[in-house]
């Protein structure tokens, strides 16, 4: 006897097994061109604003550091003239004393005879190079130096700055003169440096730094001193310069002082009279510093690249995670 098939409890036959359809193939999602476009998307979207921001930051950064060079320059310049202002004052002082020594001015006014070697080198070590009497004609009775020409000298006790012209130049002298009497008759004692490259020698450690000294001639100004090797002697201060300079200017900045070779100051020198003199011309060399690079091209492409570089950088990240 067969068993019996069994049944659910339903009573109805058994339900046959549903067959298994195999899952349609799915396209391969390309993530990289995804990522690749997402980026350049995110690039375009950012590349304007980006322009804006860089164009600002460089404007800013550029302001900011043209101010710093022109204030330092500036700086440099009055410490320069500082130094002059206490050379005059200082001359004065031994001027001062040395006409009081009656033994020593009796034999400069009567005999035209120098002081004492020892005098002239200690005044020679304390960097005096003029040691002059003249009288009130202003006719020199003694000089250290042949002088062909002092302007505007004074017959009172001064201290200024004087162009004095030499055998074989012009230059500008920093001097003290004090009057003193022999035989009830006016006499006065002059004390000069010149301003070269002597008096300028506790500048040049900064070799980066270029300084020029004009004289005044006439309407414009000629030089007669520069720091650099080589220069040409005797080259005109820029006429505008010049103009500028004798109105009553000042300092003036240059950021392309040479054709852009210089940031440059220029600053007036005085005479007791407050007359110009003369003008001082502190100039950084663009090419061997800093400031040759930081212009506004450079600090626009380095600002706008870097820019670029980080949003290719975020870009990339983002997309790699809405990618997946």
């Amino acid at each position: 006897m067969s068993a019996a098939r069994q049944t659910p409890s339903g009573g109805g036959p058994a339900a046959a097994p549903a067959p298994v359809v195999p899952a349609a193939p799915v396209a391969p999602v390309r993530t990289a061109s995804i990522q690749i476009k997402m980026v350049v998307a995110f690039l375009l979207v950012s590349l304007l604003p980006m322009m804006f921001a860089a164009d600002l930051a460089t404007r800013v950064v550029s302001a900011a550091f043209e101010k710093n060079v022109e204030t330092w320059l500036r700086e440099t310049s009055l410490y320069f003239v500082s130094n002059i202002l206490d050379q005059q004052q200082e001359a004065v002082s031994i001027a001062r004393y040395l006409s009081g020594q009656k033994d020593l001015v009796d034999t400069m006014v009567e005999g035209g005879q120098p002081p004492p070697a020892a005098l002239r080198t200690l005044l020679s070590a304390m960097d005096y190079d003029l040691i002059a009497i003249y009288d009130g004609n202003k006719h020199f009775l003694y000089a250290s130096t042949p002088v062909s020409r002092i302007n505007r000298l004074p017959l009172v006790s001064d201290h200024s700055l004087f162009r004095i012209e030499l055998p074989d130049r012009t230059l500008i002298m920093a001097a003290g003169i004090q009057r003193f009497a022999v035989a009830g008759k006016p006499y006065y004692f002059v004390l000069g440096t010149w301003l070269d490259e002597n008096f300028l020698s506790n500048l040049q450690t900064i070799t980066s730094l270029e300084l020029r000294l004009y004289y005044r001639d006439g309407s414009g100004f000629r030089e007669f001193y520069s720091s650099r090797s080589g220069a040409a002697p005797h080259q005109p201060l820029p006429g505008q310069v010049g103009k500028a300079l004798l109105e009553g200017v000042p300092n003036l900045y240059d950021p392309d002082a040479d054709h852009g070779r210089y940031r440059g100051m220029y600053s007036p020198l005085h005479d007791a009279t407050g007359q110009v003199v003369g003008a001082i011309f502190c100039g950084l060399r663009s090419r061997e510093t800093l400031s040759g690079w930081i212009t506004p091209r450079n600090l626009f492409l380095s600002i706008f690249l870097t820019g670029t570089l980080l949003a290719v950088m975020a870009g990339s990240l983002v997309s790699r995670r809405l990618s997946r």
